[in-house]
């Protein structure tokens, strides 16, 4: 093998994006996405994040608090919705971080916590 981790993500955001949530450490709160710019949430496809949604974040190192490291991954997990609060976006959970890219990702529109749990859509 290659020695990394593969995991399918629902999607990329882009670090520039993460918002409220900077100063605090990942084991205790979630991280909020700036969410003022509505244009770029719709070109980024995070109007249609839904819950439970894997996610990954390059350059994100959430080992101790939050911080940009060329090359880190963190992969999340959305755990609440938007907010009319600029920087209160939807929300999500770190994972898991890798300092470095050892942790490799692929876009893949299911890949949602429900599926491995056998949560199904309420009908």
């Amino acid at each position: 093998g290659s020695g990394k981790l593969r995991v399918p993500v629902a999607m990329e955001l882009p670090i520039r994006i993460m918002g409220s949530g900077a100063e605090l450490n990942a084991e205790f709160v979630d991280q909020d996405l700036m969410s003022g710019d509505r244009a770029l949430m719709a070109e980024l496809g995070i109007d249609r994040m839904r819950l439970g949604d894997v996610i990954a974040i390059n350059h994100a190192d959430h080992r101790y608090g939050r911080s940009y490291r060329e090359g880190a991954v963190s992969i999340a997990l959305c755990i609440h919705g938007d907010s009319v609060m600029t920087g209160h976006g939807p929300g999500i959970l770190t994972l898991m971080t890798a300092p470095r890219p050892i942790i490799e990702w692929t876009i893949d529109a299911t890949a949602n916590i429900a599926g491995p749990l056998g949560v199904e859509r309420a009908a």
